[in-house]
């Protein structure tokens, strides 16, 4: 079965980009992971990158459970701002008010 959620994005700096580590889950609610390195240093941006990414794919649907988390310190910090960048990239590039 193929993932078609987004569950969990960890963002990290690596190397002067950051890094996008992503969960997602099928039907089934089993769980996938990948690992994406954003064309920019910027976390705002990279968030609205992968949003733009996984609308143009066409397999992720749903965001509705997303969870977004930055490393700040060691720690892991939620971040909703990058959350909503991400749905309203989402949402624009597949042309729609909600995904």
């Amino acid at each position: 079965m193929r993932p078609n959620a987004l569950e969990q994005l960890f963002v990290a700096r690596r190397g002067g980009l950051v890094e996008l580590r992503l969960v997602l889950v099928d039907p089934a609610d089993g769980r996938t992971r990948a690992t994406h390195l954003a064309p920019t240093g910027d976390e705002r941006e990279a968030a609205r990158w992968l949003g733009r990414h996984l609308a143009r794919g066409g397999e992720i649907e749903d965001l509705r459970r997303l969870r977004v988390r930055t490393e700040r310190g060691g720690q892991l910090v939620d971040a909703p701002v990058l959350a909503r960048e991400l749905v309203a990239s989402y949402a624009a590039t597949k042309g729609t008010s909600k995904p």
